[in-house]
């Protein structure tokens, strides 16, 4: 590894760059925008838009910013119907996620992250943006976060990130890990009843464990963002156990687990039946 010097490694504080972000807007601006016609698009040659950024070669940089204070002042223009960065987003929505049932959010944030990180890497003029521009930016995309919303409930589009799993598929997966590691069985059931990642359960403490009858408690911050804060403190999450559906069952697979579980026959935990499966759809306790 070369040597490091202070400002490259402030600059590997952020591992993004996105360059997929910038490379659609720098097509869009270069290729597309010059091309529109009606009252938002270029009024002629003379049209400040047309000369904010100048094209690159060099590899993933896609275009850079002719005058910093130039293009801040643009971007604060509270005429924000002329604001290039917005005519890409809504030209980019309509002619390309919207027709593939796509909401596209991901990458909005992307280019609005990458046209700031742009901004700041320039060394003359504003070091951010204005107010103003902070203003419309955060306007427009709360509206645009609403709209995309409507939108997908509007055409019934199917969010695969958050798409939930069929009872069945859970139950199936449950038996498998049960037949097959202990230790992945119980992370699995507490990933679903916690509804957290697997990353953050794994961390969870036996200090933070304790038992209620029947009832098992378990001490538990949910968000990144909530441990991160100094005041922030765990929240009782109360899981009770199912006899009915052992496969299922938390208690159960924390009790195999921190007992022996090579002492007990795992097949003899019978599978769901059909009328706990129907009884229990969509329902995360155990």
């Amino acid at each position: 590894m070369a040597e490091s010097t202070a400002s490259s490694v402030t600059k590997n504080r952020i591992k993004t760059n996105y360059h997929g972000a910038l490379e659609g807007f720098a097509s869009y601006y270069f290729d597309v925008f010059p091309t529109e016609t009606g009252p938002t698009g270029p009024t002629g040659e003379d049209d400040i838009r047309l000369k904010l950024l100048t094209k690159s070669n060099a590899f993933q940089r896609y275009f850079e910013i002719v005058d910093k204070k130039i293009f801040v002042e643009h971007l604060a223009d509270i005429d924000i119907d002329n604001n290039i960065v917005f005519k890409y987003i809504l030209w980019k929505r309509t002619n390309h996620f919207w027709p593939q049932n796509m909401q596209g959010q991901a990458h909005f944030d992307q280019v609005r992250s990458g046209i700031l990180l742009r901004v700041n890497e320039v060394s003359t003029g504003p070091t951010m943006y204005s107010p103003q521009a902070k203003t419309n930016f955060t306007n427009f995309f709360q509206g645009l976060t609403n709209e995309l919303a409507d939108k997908q409930d509007e055409e019934g589009w199917v969010d695969h990130a958050t798409s939930p799993i069929p009872w069945t598929v859970y139950c199936a997966m449950a038996m498998v890990l049960m037949q097959t590691n202990v230790v992945y069985w119980l992370l699995f059931l507490l990933q679903w009843n916690l509804m957290s990642r697997s990353v953050d359960v794994s961390k969870i403490n036996i200090t933070s464990i304790s038992f209620n009858g029947d009832m098992l408690t378990i001490n538990y911050t949910h968000r990144k963002t909530e441990r991160k804060k100094k005041n922030s403190k765990p929240k009782k999450v109360h899981i009770a156990s199912n006899p009915q559906n052992p496969v299922v069952c938390c208690v159960l697979a924390l009790l195999l687990q921190g007992a022996a579980p090579e002492l007990f026959d795992i097949n003899a935990i019978t599978a769901p039946s059909s009328s706990s499966n129907n009884n229990n759809n969509n329902q995360r306790s155990v």
